[in-house]
């Protein structure tokens, strides 16, 4: 399915509609509070995000041909029957609206806008909890998971955020976004930047998923560096390999889940090592199913007691559980789509960012939450730094094989 764009001046390519801004930002904003140790009134933003972005589409809408507004009422539809049935209605119908809302809108803008919003709430949350004008909340490891992680001390502090584990996710998907933003193209300052980052989240946070995601974008950062100084291109094997990283995740999440047996030593043990999520996954599914439509499903997590707590944190297994089969499976597809995409025009820090998410969400809820991970707004949004869409890898690689013989020749 493409979508063909009109032809816009390089100001209006650039250009981000003010009340889209407004829209995201009123979005992040709302939906953050509930992740947060402290509060704010997150009721006006929600209001706000609505209206602005209500407003923007019914401005936007004629970017669209008749045929593909067609495809998107379709779409709207499924979205509304899921948000009821899951009684998401205000998730969904602004997470619909900002992918919709993007059309023509340069993406790097857009991923601006979520950094500078989201590292500003992370820098808050951290330095306030710090200089405890935010509350710290204070958690204990278990004796395994010490083991684990090497720690030396079982107290994990939350830093303004609700749980560590939060903090620690929130500050990767934040250097993620910046990542993105540079294409993986670090520079030394930068990685030193980001190595604080993974030091913050392995040693005082005590996120491993969290720092084994910022470690993997400080190495393959040092690899494009590599790529870029040899003027040599990854292989298009593993670039192609990357198309289909979302939907292999999703089975394997989903295949955990079922096929967990508490029987199994080797499963127990995996178990073990995904602070059990598997079991987790695994009863929820027995006890309310896969729906088509998506469902209602009370999740307790965050500081319960073992008792209540059943919160799912798959990004894959949550999904389905919640908002059902149709409306998932959807959203897989629409990722492979953007990695087509991505492929075609040789973004292969787009490609890689896909990646880090999908390893990310394996074990944490934010793949399709737009407030932390932006990935899904590039659907429909404008690609304007990146080589022509219809070349191909192939020609790219000859030409970099050119232009390296012809320094090497005037040399």
């Amino acid at each position: 399915m493409s979508f063909p764009e009109e032809q816009m001046t390089d100001t209006e390519e650039r250009a981000m509609p003010l009340i889209y801004t407004i829209g995201l930002v009123s979005f992040i904003l709302c939906f953050m509070e509930i992740e947060l140790s402290w509060s704010y009134p997150a009721s006006p933003f929600k209001y706000l995000s609505f209206a602005a972005l209500t407003l923007h589409l019914l401005n936007w809408i004629q970017q669209y041909s008749g045929r593909q507004l067609l495809m998107l009422a379709f779409a709207f539809i499924i979205v509304v029957i899921v948000g009821h049935n899951a009684q998401q209605m205000s998730l969904l119908y602004l997470s619909f609206a900002l992918v919709v809302g993007a059309k023509g809108i340069d993406y790097e803008q857009i991923l601006k806008v979520c950094f500078i919003t989201g590292f500003s709430i992370c820098l808050i949350s951290v330095i306030g909890s710090w200089l405890g004008i935010i509350e710290n909340k204070v958690f204990h490891l278990s004796v395994d998971s010490m083991d684990m992680m090497g720690a030396s001390s079982s107290v994990r502090y939350s830093y303004g955020y609700g749980w560590p584990t939060g903090c620690g996710i929130h500050i990767s998907y934040v250097c993620l976004v910046y990542w993105l933003l540079r294409k993986g193209l670090l520079n030394w300052k930068e990685i030193f930047i980001v190595l604080f980052a993974f030091w913050f989240t392995f040693s005082i946070n005590k996120s491993r998923q969290a720092s084994l995601i910022i470690l993997l974008m400080i190495l393959f950062s040092l690899y494009l560096k590599y790529c870029d100084w040899r003027q040599h291109v990854p292989s298009k094997l593993f670039l192609k390999s990357l198309i289909i990283t979302i939907p292999f995740f999703a089975i394997l999440s989903m295949y955990a889940s079922i096929a967990y047996d508490d029987g199994d030593i080797s499963w127990v043990a995996l178990n073990l090592v995904f602070s059990t999520r598997l079991s987790l996954g695994q009863d929820a599914i027995e006890q309310y199913g896969i729906p088509w439509l998506g469902q209602y499903v009370l999740m307790v997590g965050g500081d319960a007691n073992a008792f209540d707590y059943n919160y799912v944190d798959s990004s894959f297994v949550q999904a389905y559980l919640l908002w059902g089969i149709v409306l998932t499976t959807a959203l897989v597809a629409i990722f492979c789509m953007m990695c087509v995409s991505a492929y075609k025009r040789r973004d292969v820090a787009f490609l890689l960012a896909v990646l880090f998410a999908g390893l990310s969400s394996i074990s944490s809820q934010y793949l399709f939450q737009i407030m932390h991970c932006p990935l899904l707004l590039a659907l429909f949004a404008r690609h304007i730094n990146n080589i022509d869409t219809n070349d191909n890898l192939q020609d790219y690689d000859e030409e970099r094989r050119i232009e390296t013989a012809n320094i090497e020749t005037d040399s």
